[in-house]
């Protein structure tokens, strides 16, 4: 899939995110499960830090530093949101358990791309580059 459209999808995300959080509320309810929306919070940020990171507006996905600062970036936007959803022309309720909803999954999902670098190396070329994907 080529960069570009990897930025659209992210972009798309970012809009659904932004409507889903900010939008009017809509109550998540699931037999068995007293907060299945702390689910829905993990998926949903952990899922915007794997498609920034696939977008590779820092570099390389594979790159170390890359998926540290798309981590750390991921965690400020996560504040963001949820601070934002504070504001009174929102409506809506900002929430410690929601963000850390929110960092549990941009945790587990840096550990996965994380491994996911190690177990998928970039490909040397001949002359000492990378191999494009």
């Amino acid at each position: 899939m080529s960069r570009s459209l990897r930025r659209l999808l992210f972009w798309l995300y970012c809009a659904g995110l932004f409507y889903g959080t900010h939008g009017p509320r809509r109550d998540v309810h699931v037999q068995g499960l007293d907060r299945p929306d702390l689910i829905v919070h993990a998926c949903a940020f952990g899922g915007w830090f794997v498609l920034l990171l696939c977008a590779e507006y820092v570099g390389p996905w594979r790159a170390r530093r890359s998926v540290a600062l798309c981590a750390a970036i991921a965690v400020g936007f996560a504040a963001i949101n949820e601070s934002t959803q504070a504001l009174p022309i929102v409506g809506r309720t900002s929430a410690l358990d929601d963000f850390l909803a929110n960092l549990s999954g941009i945790a587990l999902a840096t550990v996965g791309a994380a491994l996911a670098a190690r177990l998928f190396p970039a490909r040397r070329r001949a002359d000492g580059g990378v191999e494009p994907r």
